[in-house]
């Protein structure tokens, strides 16, 4: 029997087990690993604490289940998808308080990944109609071949914490809308965000045994489970929503055993103004775009690119629209900057903006962090400097 949701309360704190098979599962080491909440550390859920063999496990399973799952007919497996967006939809509001609390995710932006999750869930019922081939040419006359493509078999999902939910199904919602089974394995920074509600969702949704699998596993513990992928057959491919450090090491691996990557990386995305702007907008684009989810998503505006002209005017409306943003509980409706995902995280942005600072660049706003918030901050590097008196 599934043990629904997978998830128990011993002494306040929530249990998760991991999902395989589609089963609820205690580790075979018994052992959890705690989570603990970003915006005043306080432990959040424990979780089960995964290695070698639940990622056999799952590898089994998902081998197992894709025969069937790759037959099934294009009708069935868009059933199942609308069926998901639906609880996503019926969840929204619990899921977003889900993210607020593991991730430090504000309201609004977690609010804003249930609809987009929900969103991206419908358009991917639709790919199962999408063209599986296409008509080569030959050098026989009158004749023509015919290219099919086929469902791989079983991939290996790595999914990140920040944009956890969306991103997790991102991950997930190509490979199994074309026949493949999967295995997802989250950030040890979100389990539950990034893998586990899925799993809660997909068992509701009546997907079959073994076509989405979520093993979890604790902090230093992911090499253990990616090893168990390299070293199997069965895993024909490798899917990386991550940093650039992780993706290195997987696409080594995978090259010396020839399994495919898609691999998603950070971004360095840069805002261009011009001169002929009307000043209201470029305010409010980078305000949203650098610091939404306190700047943690790869889509975030890294640098603004100026004309001169315009740039002490601009600066001076967007160091006072940056100070004006609201930070604290991520659960406040009102909270605009949320905590960082962990103490090392702000460690992190603290020492690059002193070492900024150090080499000459001036600082407009922030450079000041309480707790894991660390107040949304403006650098002109040198050698350009900005008279906001002008």
């Amino acid at each position: 029997m599934s043990d629904m949701r997978g998830v128990s309360e011993v002494n306040g704190v929530q249990e998760f087990k991991y999902f395989v098979d589609g089963e609820w599962r205690t580790a075979e080491s018994n052992k959890l690993f705690d989570v603990y909440r970003p915006y005043d550390r306080k432990l959040y859920a424990r979780v089960a604490a995964g290695g070698r063999a639940e990622a056999a496990r799952a590898v089994d399973a998902a081998a197992k289940a894709f025969p069937a799952w790759s037959q099934t007919a294009p009708v069935e497996r868009a059933r199942l998808f609308f069926k998901a967006a639906e609880i996503v939809k019926r969840r929204r509001a619990e899921i977003a308080k889900i993210l607020a609390l593991e991730t430090g995710s504000t309201i609004s932006f977690a609010t804003f990944q249930q609809d987009l999750v929900a969103a991206t869930i419908e358009q991917a019922a639709g790919w199962m109609y999408l063209p599986k081939g296409e008509v080569l040419e030959t050098n026989v006359p009158r004749a023509h071949s015919i290219g099919v493509r086929r469902p791989l078999g079983v991939v290996a999902c790595f999914t990140p914490w920040n944009g956890a939910n969306v991103l997790s199904w991102r991950a997930v919602l190509s490979p199994v809308a074309a026949g493949n089974t999967v295995i997802v394995k989250p950030s040890e920074l979100a389990p539950i965000s990034a893998g586990l509600i899925l799993a809660q969702i997909i068992e509701e949704a009546g997907f079959p045994k073994g076509a989405i699998n979520v093993v979890t596993h604790a902090p230093g513990a992911a090499s253990e489970i990616a090893d168990v992928f390299f070293e199997s057959p069965e895993i024909r491919a490798i899917n990386l929503i991550g940093g650039v450090k992780t993706a290195k090491m997987l696409a080594k691996r995978a090259g010396e055993t020839l399994k495919r990557t898609t691999m998603e990386l950070g971004g360095f995305n840069p805002l261009i103004i011009l001169d002929d702007v009307d000043m209201d907008y470029p305010v409010r684009t980078p305000t949203f775009g650098s610091f939404f989810h306190q700047g943690q998503i790869c889509l975030n505006t890294r640098r603004i690119i100026i004309q001169r002209k315009i740039a002490a005017e601009f600066l001076a409306k967007f160091v006072a629209r940056t100070k004006a943003l609201p930070s604290g509980d991520p659960q406040d409706p009102k909270t605009i900057i949320g905590p960082l995902i962990t103490p090392a995280a702000v460690k992190l942005v603290d020492d690059r903006v002193k070492e900024a600072v150090a080499k000459g660049a001036t600082l407009h706003a922030g450079g000041v962090f309480q707790g894991q918030i660390y107040q949304p901050t403006i650098l002109i590097p040198p050698p350009y400097q900005i008279d906001l008196a002008m």
